[in-house]
């Protein structure tokens, strides 16, 4: 039968791995047993103890209130909160906040009156935008008329009604 797990090392590895083997085996056989920098602590001599006071061999007693045990997998018991006076209830009750659209974020420059339509010149930001009735601005606001002296708007979001003053024209 032929050994399948022979394999040919050649001698002058097989040396270098000896020889390191020897070496690791050298060096660890020298370490010391306390950390370098730490004195060396000299141990105590026991000295002898009689079989009385080395072990106490009475078994501790118990109360009944040791051995209730928790289960530890139990949902958390909360203590019952104390019923709240009627009055304390109502007060708790905060108003309902009705939704309202946030400030019109236009200003007037001017305005364009032809014999058939009325544009109103507006700044957003540094944007100008050029209104006019039923149209849409910026996807949130409509424009639903325009008078003398105020341009309505719809916020459409929440469908709330905003009026910008306009000055009077001469």
């Amino acid at each position: 039968m032929k050994n399948v797990f022979t394999r040919d090392i050649p001698p002058r590895a097989a040396a270098v791995v000896l020889a390191l083997v020897l070496l690791a085996t050298v060096v660890t056989g020298r370490e010391e047993k306390s950390a370098p920098g730490l004195p060396m602590i000299e141990p105590q001599k026991a000295q002898p103890i009689s079989m009385v006071e080395q072990t106490d061999l009475r078994l501790p007693v118990r109360s009944l209130q040791e051995r209730s045990m928790n289960d530890l997998f139990a949902a958390p018991v909360e203590p019952a909160a104390a019923p709240q006076p009627a009055a304390a209830a109502i007060a708790a009750v905060q108003p309902v906040q009705v939704p309202s659209a946030p400030p019109l974020p236009f200003r007037y420059l001017g305005r364009m009156k032809r014999t058939d339509r009325q544009l109103v010149y507006l700044l957003r930001g540094e944007e100008m935008v050029i209104a006019e009735a039923g149209q849409t601005l910026g996807g949130t606001y409509r424009v639903e008329s325009i008078s003398a002296s105020s341009l309505q708007l719809v916020y459409l979001p929440l469908g709330v009604h905003q009026n910008l003053s306009l000055p009077e024209v001469p």
